[in-house]
Order: structure tokens, then sequence, then C-alpha cells
């Protein structure tokens, strides 16, 4: 059964542009007019007894667009519909409630003095409602408002209850319509669309977009709800930790005030006191019980550990330098004096660099025994570094805190282990160190030594410089690679 266009549609109505919207028969809309050419036409159409005017939408949207609208950006199809309702506005232009008739071809837009009047073709509505491409469409649809009505996604509460006791394909159609929210080239689609096999299933696609839409905006809000209460639930559950810990005195919050205190109190450069604060600040906001805390809080402990401008008095003694070495030692008369004339030289010259005696000799001649005695005879801390067999440049620099089980440089450990910056460093076995793909820890050892460089000495651990100027470095080699050194055989 066929069903055709009114035959009150008249052959030329004014134009009414929509904006953002297309209206399709049956649909009840408000719309807004401020153009007084539009309103004009609006004023002829209520003149006439059928009250129709022609809806064409606009190909540009209103957010994008600002200027007028020309005949060239109106869509060909459109829908007449009949002005139900008309309120004028105090500052200006109208309101009309219209509802929609027919759809309508557009043939030629005529200016008639400053109205728009459009020479148009009414489309018939052609439905065969015993076609099984219909049934089997509005099937389809009602299947897929079933599925957002399980899926607690429905378009509305009553979506799926009404729609289920609907059986028109027209009033299925036009429920769905106003139900969806369409851009305009989307809903511009349906409205071309022929036969109406063909509209219902483009309104089948449109709604199952709106599904897929919906599904997934539902997984988004499900998982962030699902990460909201995950953490809440580790919110609580740190809380508690932290109650607990503070219960046991191993409450971490006070760990991280006890290290900015402890910070502020050490006299470190501006540099290297901004590095640590932000680590410290780092190690504030990261999860306590993760593998990065751990890393950060070793390397603040490192760092708060060692002997920033801690320095044992000197006793320069001569007598009591000498008394301590005959005590230790017996014999070794010319080493003895060039220990002596060495230490003579530092009362002099307090200010000056220290110079490195190097012992060489066979094993058992009481080279690094002469080292402690000097340490003990200076009042100095003392600890021994061996370089015997090492071919790593890591164990004299350190390794970085990328890897795992870093650790600081010999020089460094030593140094907090004797817990003054100047202690007497004994480097044993200077001529047996090594190189490797590794690297050569033997250039690594001019930064160590070099009283140029030793200001600024860089662990890699540490990552800022700590002087190592104020030690004394006593280096001792069982074969002699050049001149310049004392040997004690």
């Amino acid at each position: 059964m066929a069903t055709s266009v009114h035959e009150t549609v008249p052959a030329t109505v004014p134009v009414v542009p929509t904006m953002d919207i297309v209206v399709f028969p049956r649909m009840i809309v408000p719309l807004l007019v401020l153009d007084e050419r539009i309103i004009s036409g609006i004023d002829r159409a209520l003149e006439h007894e059928s009250k129709m005017v022609l809806l064409l939408a606009s190909r540009k949207e209103s957010s994008t667009h600002n200027g007028a609208i020309g005949t060239k950006d109106l869509y060909e199809t459109g829908t007449v519909a009949t002005i139900m309702r008309l309120i004028k506005i105090p500052e200006g232009g109208i309101k009309i409630l219209v509802q929609g008739v027919c759809k309508a071809s557009l043939k030629e837009i005529t200016a008639d003095g400053e109205i728009l009047t459009a020479h148009i073709d009414p489309l018939p509505l052609a439905i065969q409602h015993d076609s099984p491409e219909i049934g089997a469409q509005v099937k389809n649809i009602k299947t897929l408002a079933e599925r957002m009505s399980l899926s607690g996604q429905s378009l509305s509460p009553d979506f799926h209850l009404i729609l289920s006791k609907m059986h028109d394909p027209e009033k299925i159609a036009d429920f769905i319509l106003s139900h969806l929210n369409l851009s305009v080239e989307s809903a511009q689609a349906l409205l071309e669309c022929e036969p109406y096999e063909s509209f219902l299933a483009g309104l089948y696609q449109e709604l199952a977009k709106e599904i897929e839409v919906a599904e997934v905006q539902e997984k988004i809000r499900t998982r962030a709800r699902d990460s909201m209460h995950k953490s809440q639930k580790e919110f609580y559950l740190r809380e508690q930790l932290r109650a607990i810990k503070k219960e046991l005195g191993e409450d971490e919050s006070d760990d991280v005030d006890r290290y900015r205190i402890q910070l502020a109190e050490l006299p470190l450069p501006e540099e290297s006191r901004a590095e640590v604060i932000r680590q410290i600040n780092r190690l504030e906001k990261t999860s306590p019980d993760s593998m990065e805390a751990a890393v950060l809080r070793n390397y603040v402990e490192w760092i708060l550990a060692l002997p920033w401008g801690k320095t044992s008095i000197d006793n320069l003694d001569i007598a009591h330098v000498r008394q301590v070495l005959d005590e230790d030692h017996y014999g070794l008369k010319d080493i003895k004096e060039r220990i002596l004339d060495f230490i003579s030289v530092r009362t002099l010259t307090t200010d000056g660099y220290t110079p490195i005696l190097c012992f060489a000799g066979p094993p058992g001649t009481g080279k690094t025994s002469l080292g402690r005695s000097i340490a003990r005879a200076l009042n100095r801390e003392c600890f021994r570094v061996s370089l015997g067999g090492v071919k790593d440049e890591a164990e004299i620099r350190g390794h970085r805190r990328t890897y795992v089980g870093a650790m600081p440089g010999r020089f460094v450990q030593g140094l907090r282990k004797a817990g003054t910056s100047n202690p007497v460093i004994i480097i044993d076995e200077l001529d047996k160190i090594g190189s490797d793909f590794r690297g050569d820890p033997s250039a690594a050892m001019l930064e160590v030594l070099d009283p140029q460089q030793n200001k600024t000495f860089h662990d890699n651990y540490l990552g800022i410089p700590f002087d190592l100027s104020q030690a004394l470095f006593i280096a001792t080699a069982n074969n002699l690679a050049g001149g310049g050194f004392l040997c004690c055989n």
C-alpha cells in the first residue's frame, strides 16, 4: 500500500533555513528566526490557509559561520512544514513552532521582493507495510533496542518498553529520531534516503553507532570508577600502614622530614643542595613500597652519611711523629727521615697541595703499615683501597643509579667509613691496576689524585661533586714503573 503526500501542499512556499538541525516529517520543533526576509516569508505563509514553509538545512554550522546564509549553502532536499504557533520576541525576531508534513525536492529558489520562495516537488512516502525487508528492519531495530536495555545503556528510561509496543514503521522511525543526536550531515543523508527500506537501514546504522558510543562511554566510566576505587583503597591502606608504622616508630613521613633537617645542617654547595632537595621531594611523592622509593631512599642516606666539611685536626709535632714511627717500625731510617721531611713541609705550608707518597718494595716490607702509622701520628682516620687486579672503572667512580644494586666507588665508600673528609687514603698495589672493555681504572685515578681535579671529584652514583683535596694519599707498589718514588727496601 502506498501513502501519497497531502494534495494541499502548494507548489511554491517560502523558504526557512535551519542551522544545526534537520527537520523530518511529523517532527515538531521550535525555531528562532531573526532575519527580516525570512520573517516576511513566514508572515506571507501565515496569510494562506495551509501556513506551510519549506525547511532547508544549511551546510554550514552556526558555530563556524557568523555571516548571512546564501542559497548555495542550503541542501536541495528539505521538509515542508506547517506553522503551528508564532511568538514575537521583544528584542527582535520571532519564535515559531513547526511540524513536518512531507519531504520535498527543491527545483528553484526565487526572490519575490525581499522574500525567498521555493518551487518544490513534494516527494511521496511509499511504504509497503507488508514488505518482508521492512519487517526485518523493524525487528532488527527492536532487537538492538533490547540489547541496549539489557546492557543498561538505553537512550531513555522507557525507550525499550515503548518501542516494543510499536508496530507502525513510521512511528518507530519517528520515535527513534526523537532520541538520536545526529549531525546535520548524517540527518540530511537519512532525509534523502530512498526507498523507505534504505531509510530504515540508515536509521539502524545510526542507532548502532549510538550504542557503540554509549558502550565506549560506559567502559570509560567503569574504568575511571574502578581506578578511583583502587586509588581510594590504596590511600586507605597506606593511611593504615602509616598509622601502624607510626606506632612502631617507623613513620616514613618522619624519615622525609628527618632527611630535610639533616640536609639543612650540611655545608653543601648550592647546586648540590638543590639536587638533593629534588630527590627528597621525589621520594616524598613516590609510593613507599615501590622499587624507585628504595633507590631514592638509599641515595639520600648515602648523601647524608658522607662527611661533608667534617675534618680532624692534624697533629704536626715532629717529635710525636718520630715517636709513633719508631714504636711501629724498627729500622727503616731513610724512609722515616723522608716521612718526617714530608710532614715538616706540611707544617710550613699548610695551605699548599698535599704531595703524594708512593712506597715501592717487595711484599711484607711494611709499606701499608707505614701508611697506618702516618695516619696515627697525624691524628687522622685511615682506610685502605686495594687496586690489585681491578679492571672496572666503576670501582673508582661508582655505578650510575639506573643500574640495579648500584653503589658508589671505593673512595666514596671509604670516606663514609672514615667519617672525615681529610683521612689518610692508602692505595695498595697501584702497579697492578689493569684495564679491559669495562674501562681504564688507571685513567680514572687521575681525577682522584690530581689536586687540580679532585676538588670536584665526580662519583657516578652521587651525581654531585665531592672534595677529595684534603685527603692524604699514600700509594704502595711492588715494581717501579718510573722514577720519583721513594723505595722502602
